[in-house]
């Protein structure tokens, strides 16, 4: 079974490998972006201005279209004498994975699972770290004692066990539903059976898992409706939920997440023989609805004196 890592990376300026006592070089990256919705598209170019951040001027970005030829990209990558390659998006990742390992990957904007990743693979999932997680809602909800969740075991394994050991300090109980097959049916039964719990004001529901598809949204109206109905805490993972009525999801810093994917560029050319692994998110602010702080009678301005507020479209960003 795969595991995630926490990384711990040195912040630095422009990437440079150093090749010898007295001389430095600056790295040279390439950037694999899926073509993509505009919604989508914004997501990206928020990750590459982090990246480019980092890289300086040895950036090259290569937009995946629909016919990009294998052979035409491995050609490219060769006449830039790009030195690793990051992807976005599920469709990056297939791509890079198919190099071979002719470069070292790393991956991006997308949820990852370590077991299933090719092995010379390293990365950042687009999952919240448990540990930022559950410190962010304990210090917005002060009030919640118990935390549930459902989540796949499959793909999700590694990061509940870092969920478990991050409620115990923060004393919060934490109660895991797992399921053992990708399917609605499954995780529908599973949240029923969380449902029918006598739940109260001190519980809250965490959305951890990537069920929330085109098929999921029968999952996300139900809990909706009963997350209103009995004034329970619903968070989510997917900033999209919080336009949709969770009290609040995790919003990716995009910028920030490049800078990280480039510096574990660096590290892994410092580093070759260092074992790839697989990190989570770790710098997000929450995206909260106000509409629905309001029903839970929580006084977001009150409860944000801490953090630095800020007015979006969608809502509020707290970071």
């Amino acid at each position: 079974m795969g595991t995630y890592k926490k990384y711990v990376l040195p912040a630095l300026g422009v990437l440079q490998l150093v090749t010898g006592p007295a001389s430095a070089e600056p790295v040279s990256l390439a950037v694999l972006i899926p073509g993509t919705s505009a919604s989508y598209s914004e997501v990206f170019s928020e990750i590459v201005k982090g990246i480019e951040r980092r890289a300086g001027g040895r950036l090259t970005r290569v937009t995946l279209k629909h016919n990009t030829e294998l052979y035409a990209l491995k050609k490219r990558l060769q006449e830039q004498h790009v030195d690793a390659v990051i992807a976005l998006g599920w469709r990056g990742v297939e791509a890079a994975e198919k190099l071979d390992g002719v470069l070292p990957v790393i991956a991006g904007a997308a949820i990852l699972n370590p077991a299933t990743l090719h092995p010379g693979v390293s990365g950042i999932t687009f999952r919240t770290d448990p540990d930022v997680a559950l410190s962010r809602m304990e210090a917005f909800t002060p009030e919640i004692q118990r935390v549930h969740r459902v989540f796949f075991e499959g793909s999700y394994a590694c990061l509940a066990d870092q969920g478990r050991q991050a409620a115990g300090p923060l004393g919060l109980e934490l109660f895991d539903y797992p399921v053992g097959v990708p399917a609605m049916s499954a995780r529908m039964q599973a949240y029923r059976g969380l449902l029918a719990k006598k739940l109260d004001q001190h519980d809250a529901i965490w959305l951890c898992d990537d069920v929330f598809d085109a098929q999921g949204e029968v999952i996300l109206d139900f809990l909706l409706e009963f997350a209103w109905k009995n004034k329970i805490v619903l968070f989510s993972e997917n900033p999209a939920h919080a336009k949709r009525g969770v009290l609040f999801a995790f919003l990716p810093d995009y910028a920030r997440l490049g800078e990280r994917l480039a510096d574990m560029a660096l590290e892994r050319l410092l580093q070759p023989d260092k074992r790839p692994a697989v990190a989570p998110l770790s710098d997000v602010s929450l995206l909260i609805n106000v509409r629905t702080a309001e029903h839970l009678g929580i006084s977001v301005v009150r409860r944000s004196r801490h953090g630095h507020l800020s007015i979006m479209p969608d809502g509020l960003v707290l970071d």
